[in-house]
């Protein structure tokens, strides 16, 4: 029986009760077994998709399931009331027959007293107790099943089938998805400090006096090392002349928009910072900042995907320094820290090593660079945990001229995601699901050459507000062997990209 209620935004209609229903179901465990130690739970047979749009009937494509998810246990026996498993086990339904050979099980590893050598195990099987003829016992969705270990002579077990609302078990442990519908991963990425963080395109004007944008690029750069750019170039310093860089200091637009000059902490959210730099000391000479590889000639460098720890300090202090002083074990508005591990893909592409914007073509003995994308998993325990890739892309089909992509996406605090799910996983990195930021390469301007010129037009160099020393600053620093929170000198000029802080009421 099903009932069909249109309704109309000019009239109010109630459309009765709505009643929700899980697709999952949960297996618990609850040990009794006086002496008995559980060590894992392997279930075999796994259901991963749910028939919940083709009702009454269940795929038996073996896609549909996974063979053998074992799942880590460490619980002592209770014979009174029991030790429960913090952790819980979720399923789809699953309504194999007998004689299938998809009939889901699971095998209990365990070990008596103190013998933590000699594993043995049980296996629990699916039979409906009210079935003579010892029928399957169908899982189905909204069902908490309760193993029970008892010990009486010999290992046993009980099986209960209970209400799951009525238990009052909530999720706790679910096992999340790689893949979240888009509203979900929408919904998650909003709520990143990078979101919407930046404006799209660099600063191409900036009125320095009158704090003002008169322009911002607008696409990315063709071949752009005519010297009439390098006005378009500003210096940490003229900043800093200029009163743009203290706390509080903005720099307007046309629109009346509101923005300011980002913190290195800022941008470290783009991209990681330089080996030793505001984070754990680099250990066993390993990279732990994105590189895209070695030279394929000339020296090489070691890089391994080593978990380590990352500082973000996203305030200043008033001398411009950045602020890393404060504790940032609790995530506050002056930062946080949390785990990260880096990871190359494949090679996708091998350029040269483009020097002062001439344009070569690639021959024996140049040196040149193996390109591929850097994969990321960020900020473990902390509310920026994220999965980013970065990769150097042709501009405009021009392998010489070369554009940094940054592609991210949160990931729920839960997600218990390796840096091998997501590299080189190209239905991860679907463009809808990320949070993506493009880095032009635009160079470094260069007045004191003679004649004047733009250097290195295959670098990303943007400004910060924070300050190393009286005479160096911190960047962000993209060029075709790395891309990372580096420092440069203060006289040095570069590009500026811009923190939004208000937008005009008119475009509100």
């Amino acid at each position: 029986y099903s009932e069909k209620i249109t309704t109309r935004i000019t009239e109010n209609q109630s459309i009765g009760d709505v009643h929700m229903i899980r697709l999952a179901a949960r297996f618990d465990l609850l040990n009794k077994a006086e002496n008995v130690t559980v060590t894992s739970i392997t279930f075999d047979n796994r259901t991963i998709k749910s028939a919940v749009l083709t009702p009454n009937t269940m795929s038996t494509a073996s896609e549909w399931y996974e063979k053998n998810k074992e799942y880590q246990v460490n619980v002592t026996g209770e014979p009174e009331k029991g030790n429960e498993w913090n952790g819980h086990i979720y399923t789809y339904e699953n309504h194999s027959s007998e004689g299938s050979v998809m009939i889901p099980e699971l095998t209990i590893s365990y070990y008596e007293g103190d013998n933590s050598t000699d594993i043995k195990t049980h296996v629990v099987k699916l039979i409906d107790p009210n079935s003579t003829a010892g029928t399957t016992m169908p899982v189905k969705r909204n069902n908490l099943y309760r193993i029970v270990l008892t010990k009486a002579t010999k290992l046993d077990f009980d099986l209960q089938v209970l209400d799951w609302n009525a238990e009052e078990a909530e999720i706790e442990h679910p096992d999340v998805p790689l893949n979240l519908p888009k509203n979900v991963q929408d919904s998650l990425n909003r709520q990143l400090l990078v979101y919407d963080l930046f404006t799209e395109f660099d600063v191409n004007e900036l009125d320095l006096t009158n704090a003002k944008v008169k322009s911002f690029y607008t696409s990315l750069p063709e071949v752009d090392t005519d010297v009439s750019e390098l006005s378009t170039f500003i210096t940490y310093k003229s900043l800093k002349d200029n009163n743009l860089l203290e706390d509080g200091a903005l720099i307007t637009d046309n629109s009346g928009n509101e923005y300011r000059v980002p913190t290195a902490g800022e941008l470290q959210l783009i991209t990681t910072a330089y080996s030793g730099f505001l984070q754990s000391p680099v250990k066993d000479n390993y990279i732990y900042h994105v590189s895209w590889g070695a030279y394929t000639t000339g020296s090489s460098s070691m890089y391994s995907a080593i978990e380590f720890e990352e500082f973000v300090y996203l305030k200043n202090n008033a001398n411009l320094t950045p602020n890393s002083s404060v504790d940032v074990s609790e995530e506050s508005e002056f930062g946080f820290k949390g785990k990260s591990i880096l990871k190359r893909g494949r090679i996708t592409d091998t350029i040269y090593a483009n020097t002062n914007g001439q344009k070569i073509e690639l021959t024996p003995g140049d040196i040149t660079y193996q390109v591929c994308p850097i994969y990321g998993i960020r900020f473990k325990g902390t509310k920026q945990y994220s999965a980013y890739k970065w990769e150097s892309l042709a501009t405009n089909g021009d392998r010489s001229r070369r554009y940094i992509s940054v592609k991210i996406k949160a990931l729920p605090e839960d997600a218990d995601i390796t840096i091998d799910d997501i590299v080189d996983n190209h239905s991860y990195w679907n463009d809808e699901d990320c949070i993506e930021i493009i880095l032009a390469t635009r160079g470094r301007g260069n007045p004191y050459a003679n004649p004047k010129r733009i250097d290195h037009i295959d670098w990303c160099c943007l400004l910060s507000s924070s300050s190393v020393d009286s005479s160096n600053f911190y960047l962000l620093f993209g060029t075709p062997y790395d891309c990372a929170v580096n420092s440069a000198p203060s006289t040095n000029y570069y590009k500026l990209r811009l923190v939004k802080v208000k937008a005009s009421e008119k475009e509100e």
